[in-house]
């Protein structure tokens, strides 16, 4: 238990470094010095900006593993398209045993993928998509170097709740490529 703590720890910690380094607006806050004469900001705390702006490049990144006791057995997870050519970062976890790989945009497009390589240790996994027509990309600042202690920040839709976007859930499923769908999830 506590390894699966330490894990979830560093890979959150790993994909926060990872959105600082890509996402600028998210470094830019400074402390300012308080005064006597300052009064206090009721308004919270907002990551809506940098979600927003990031929103477009999350994708659900299904996996449908054939075995003998499940015989067609489904996973959800996300991943964040990186560049044009088509290649989206997610996490191993999420293609484990994967004989077929969709991915599903925020656009309604959805793509069979390709595991181009993964890496256990660090529990993360590189697909491929063949997508014409412009991807929505991760913005990314490579004149920023992360720093320990970096304010961070993780997005993603690995339940496929679609909370952003309330249609996109069904205009995925009406669009996948197989007979099988991706399954229902009950409702909180």
């Amino acid at each position: 238990m506590p390894g699966k703590l330490l894990r979830s720890v560093l890979i959150g910690l790993l994909v926060g470094g990872l959105l600082l380094a890509l996402m600028p607006s998210l470094r830019q806050w400074q402390l300012a010095p308080t005064t006597q004469n300052d009064t206090a900001d009721d308004s919270p705390a907002s990551y809506n900006a940098a979600v927003r702006r990031a929103a477009p490049a999350v994708v659900n990144v299904y996996n449908r593993a054939l075995n003998s006791t499940s015989h067609n057995q489904l996973t959800l997870g996300s991943g964040v398209i990186m560049d044009q050519r088509g290649y989206i970062l997610t996490n191993k976890h999420v293609i484990n045993d994967a004989d077929q790989i969709i991915v599903a945009l925020q656009d309604g497009r959805v793509f069979e993928a390709l595991l181009v390589g993964s890496d256990s240790l660090t529990d993360l996994a590189v697909l491929k998509i063949n997508a014409t027509g412009g991807l929505p990309v991760i913005p990314i600042n490579p004149k920023r170097t992360p720093h320990i202690g970096d304010v961070v920040l993780a997005i993603g839709n690995p339940y496929n709740r679609a909370d952003h976007h309330p249609g996109d859930y069904q205009r995925h499923r009406a669009h996948w490529p197989q007979s099988d769908r991706p399954p229902e999830l009950p409702a909180d």
